[in-house]
C-alpha cells in the first residue's frame, strides 16, 4: 500500500474528507515531487473519494507533471494578484480565479 493510499485508509476510517499537507519535504516524501517554494505556498491535498492534488507554483507545474500521476494546479500569484491555474483533467477547481489584496498604505 502506498503512503497516500495509508492517508485515504485513515482519512475513510476517521470519516475525514480531506488532508492537507503544506511541508515540502512530507510533500517530497508523500509523493517524490521535491520543490522549495521559499515564500510560496504549496499545498498537497489527499481526498478520501478523488485522487490527489497538487497545487504549486506555476513555475513549479511542468516538473511537477513529470513526477506525480495526478492533477497538479499551478498559480501565479503577485502583490495584487493570484490567479489560479487548472489542470484540464480538474472540473472540481475553478479555471480562473482572481482575488485582490488590499492596497497598504505606509
Amino acid at each position: 500500500m502506498s503512503k497516500l493510499q495509508q492517508i485515504v485508509t485513515y482519512l475513510e476510517s476517521e470519516k475525514l474528507d480531506v488532508a492537507v499537507v503544506s511541508d515540502p519535504v512530507t510533500i517530497n516524501y508523500l509523493t517524490g515531487f521535491y520543490s522549495d517554494p521559499h515564500e510560496r505556498q504549496m499545498f498537497l491535498f489527499v481526498l478520501a473519494d478523488q485522487e490527489p492534488l497538487l497545487f504549486v507554483p506555476a513555475l513549479e507545474v511542468e516538473r511537477a507533471s513529470s513526477t506525480v500521476s495526478f492533477p497538479v494546479v499551478g498559480y501565479v500569484a503577485s502583490v495584487t494578484t493570484t490567479v489560479i491555474l487548472r489542470d484540464p483533467g480538474s472540473p472540481q477547481i475553478p479555471k480562473s480565479t482572481e482575488s485582490q489584496v488590499p492596497d497598504i498604505q505606509v
